[in-house]
């Protein structure tokens, strides 16, 4: 794990290296931004993203009640090299790769 001032990023390799996931918290109340970019790895399309966000960082989700955190997935383009990361929230990318061989983040 490297840790990036307000930022956690976690990456990990899949066991059939064939996606590479990496897991960024935020637990500021300000949204932040970071470039990702990745040596060592050839994509083979745009990532998927999974984002849970919450308007404080203690909420939960109680039965009966309007969910205090909400998970969002969407698609990232290919193109992207900047990310954005919600006030307290986890967003976990996953990228597909072609090849895995030695992953590396910069």
């Amino acid at each position: 794990m490297i840790v990036i001032n307000v930022n956690s990023i976690v990456d990990s390799v899949a066991s059939d290296r064939k996606s590479l996931t990496v897991a960024l918290v935020n637990p500021t109340q300000e949204p932040q931004s970071l470039n990702l970019h990745l040596e060592g790895v050839q994509l083979a399309g745009g990532a998927q993203m999974w984002q849970m966000t919450a308007p404080r960082p203690h909420a939960a989700n109680v039965l009966g009640k309007q969910p205090g955190v909400v998970i969002t997935e969407k698609a990232l383009s290919p193109e992207a090299e900047t990310v954005s990361i919600a006030p307290a929230s986890v967003t976990v990318y996953r990228f597909p790769a072609a090849n895995v061989p030695a992953a590396a983040l910069h």
